[in-house]
Parts: structure tokens; C-alpha cells; sequence
């Protein structure tokens, strides 16, 4: 099983080489650029990506000003569908020809916000595009569903978790405004049932991303978490 480092702090604009938690880089990027931004387009968007990444975990985006606003009800809409299958056309030439996939992750406030829509979406997807899925329960929730975050994640599971090519495994925290991800163990999902979803519905073989910060806080005990359990 592959386990890739996700940083705990990044910035919005931010394009990130991943590694794995030895340490060692990948060909795994991490991209916080809004794909369907007014003004951005294919070609830019491919210009802050490395040569040597072969896979690259994305938003799918919004039609607000704000990456993780919540004032965009186009985004559910006909518009936020629309408007991400045209940049997936446009892109997909460009990453067939750079041999890279592309990993859509979903958001409560993107495109993609919920598991049902998520899966609908990629299962209508023409098929000669190069993108799949990375599952991030936790991006999925806000702060008033984590009172019955459990349910959620199971439910998110349960959809996305078969066909999901890497999952980003974190638990839950709610603040006023947004939901913040933290390691397993952490806020308020058992870090048990995470471990269980994840071996249920997944396959044993799905690369999982774990949060840790610059000195690598607490990711040993994580790693000892899902290895103990797979």
C-alpha cells in the first residue's frame, strides 16, 4: 500500500510534489488551483505542473470568487457540471499527451459536493478522459452535518469508496465557518471506523493520503493504524 504525506498547511495557489512517509517524493502532485476559475483555462493551468508527475489530485472546482466559499448554488446547478466537463475536454489532450491521470476530489462547496453527485458525474463521463477519483470524506461535511459525521462517512464510503483510486483518510473537526481536516484519531470520526471504512470498501491495493505537518507529527502512529488493520 502506497501512503503519501498530504500537508497539513497549504495555500490556495500552492502545487505540491507529494512523498511518500519515508519521506521519498513521488510522481504524485497535490493542486489547489481552482480549475474552472473565470479566466483560467486548460493550457495555464497545466503550465504549474512538473514534468514528472504522473498523477495529480484536483478540486473540481467552483464558480465562486472564494475557492471554499459558500455563496456559489451554481456550482449544483447545470453551470458548475457544464462548466467542468469543458475544462476536462479541454485538459484531457493535455494530459493523455504528458501521460498524466487526473484525480478529482470533491468539495462541499465544488462541483463535485457530495458523494451521490460525485458519482453520477463520473460515471457519465466520457470514458477517453484521463481522470478518476480521490475520496476526501472530510472535505465533503459541513460543520452542522458532524454531528452526524459517522453517518456521513459512511454513506460517502459506501458510494465512492469502490471506485475511488486514492483515498485521503482524516478525521473531522468543525469550526464555525468550515470543517478543518485533522489526523486519524483526531476531532470528532473514531479512528476505528475510518480504518474499517476504508477495508471495506476500498481496494486493499488504493494508495491513501494521511495529514501530517513539516516535522511529521503523529504519522507514524497513523501508518501503525492502517497497516495493523489491512
Amino acid at each position: 500500500m502506497l501512503t503519501l504525506r498530504i500537508p497539513s498547511q497549504l495555500a490556495c495557489a500552492d502545487f505540491v510534489t507529494l512523498n511518500d512517509a519515508g519521506g521519498n517524493r513521488t510522481s504524485c502532485g497535490l493542486s489547489m488551483r481552482n480549475p474552472i476559475a473565470d479566466g483560467e483555462s486548460p493550457q495555464a493551468w497545466m503550465e504549474s505542473i512538473p514534468e514528472d508527475i504522473d498523477f495529480l489530485i484536483a478540486w473540481s472546482g467552483t464558480l465562486g470568487d472564494d475557492l471554499f466559499g459558500r455563496d456559489s448554488p451554481m456550482n449544483w446547478l447545470g453551470p458548475g457540471q457544464t462548466a467542468l466537463t469543458a475544462f476536462l475536454a479541454g485538459v484531457s489532450p493535455l494530459l493523455i499527451e504528458r501521460g498524466i491521470g487526473l484525480l478529482l476530489r470533491p468539495h462541499c462547496r465544488h462541483v463535485l459536493g457530495d458523494a451521490t453527485t460525485a458519482r453520477s458525474f463520473l460515471d457519465t463521463l466520457d470514458p477517453n478522459f484521463p481522470v478518476g477519483l480521490a475520496l476526501d470524506p472530510a472535505s465533503i461535511l459541513e460543520p452542522e452535518m458532524c454531528k452526524a459525521g459517522a453517518d456521513h462517512y459512511r454513506r460517502t464510503f459506501e458510494i465512492l469508496g469502490p471506485i475511488t483510486d486514492l483515498v485521503i483518510l482524516t478525521g473531522a473537526e468543525p469550526t464555525a465557518n468550515a470543517v478543518t481536516a485533522v489526523p486519524i484519531g483526531e476531532g470528532s470520526i473514531d479512528a476505528s471506523l475510518l480504518v474499517d471504512l476504508l477495508k471495506e470498501h476500498c481496494q486493499p491495493d488504493t494508495p491513501v493520503g494521511l495529514l501530517a505537518d513539516d516535522q511529521n507529527e503523529g504519522l507514524d502512529m497513523q501508518i501503525a493504524l492502517l497497516t495493523a488493520s489491512r
